[in-house]
């Protein structure tokens, strides 16, 4: 699976800064990231995502607190970029209320604090099935 590519139309969010201002995880790339969450949304409905979400929020938001100081723009304020719209969408109606996925108007993005954002993006390798993935991120 590759990454989009902008077109003239629709360029992609932020494309023109390092990482999309969207560093991944420690050990991973970016395209690694893309690839786990395009795999996730082309295997499982929003229900499921949804109820993952709030499953693996609760379980890690029990006695743990997110420092909130660091945030990555993950799409545009509509939800289009390298991830899927399907899946930035849950992700708001998850974590909106959380406080810890806000918009930026001015920048008009998408942002999600950055430690939430790895930590989901990890756990999300493990609703990846290993032919799916490429040599380096199977178990």
């Amino acid at each position: 699976m590759t990454a989009p590519h902008s077109t003239s139309k629709r360029p992609i969010p932020f494309e023109l800064e390092e990482d999309y201002l969207d560093p991944p995880p420690e050990g991973f790339n970016q395209a690694d990231i893309e690839h786990i969450w395009w795999t996730v949304s082309s295997r499982m409905s929003k229900k499921q995502i949804r109820a993952w979400l709030v499953q693996t929020m609760d379980a890690k938001s029990n006695g743990h607190r997110f420092k909130g100081f660091l945030y990555s723009s993950i799409a545009d304020e509509k939800g289009r970029g390298r991830y899927p719209r399907g899946i930035v969408t849950v992700l708001r109606q998850v974590l909106r209320h959380r406080r810890l996925m806000p918009a930026d108007h001015r920048r008009e993005a998408s942002l999600i604090e950055m430690e939430v954002w790895h930590f989901l993006s990890t756990a999300a390798l493990a609703l990846c099935p290993n032919e799916a993935l490429p040599a380096h991120l199977r178990t």
